[in-house]
């Protein structure tokens, strides 16, 4: 799809330009990658073969994608997810809920915490 193609379809907002852009798509093999550590392999695994077993050939939302990651880890995700998907910029350090932390140092006085 051409770069004016896109510009139509979007009304020619900033938009157009960044909807295919690279740096989407890292963003999102990053936060499955963060989600399969968060919740471990068989919790991450049961949720992409039942995504994929339920949506194959439908259309879905971020919402629902999130409702059953919960559902499956049996875990409150929300900030996790708030990290990863609705802030701008890769969350640098993590807290065990996710949930970004100011600093290495604040999250070693903690107890918690992860490099990503």
């Amino acid at each position: 799809m051409g770069a004016s193609v896109v510009a139509a379809v979007f009304g020619g907002s900033v938009l157009a330009g960044s909807v295919f852009a690279g740096s989407v798509y890292d963003r999102g093999a990053m936060t499955l990658q963060a989600l399969r550590e968060k919740i471990g392999d068989p919790a991450f695994f049961t949720v992409m073969r039942r995504w994929y077993a339920e949506h194959k050939y439908g259309n879905v939302s971020t919402p629902e994608f999130v409702a059953l990651a919960q559902q499956v880890s049996r875990q409150d995700l929300g900030a996790f997810f708030k990290a990863w998907l609705y802030t701008p910029g890769k969350p640098a350090f993590l807290a065990d809920d996710g949930a970004p932390v100011a600093s290495a140092r604040l999250a070693a006085s903690e107890g918690g915490g992860r490099r990503r």
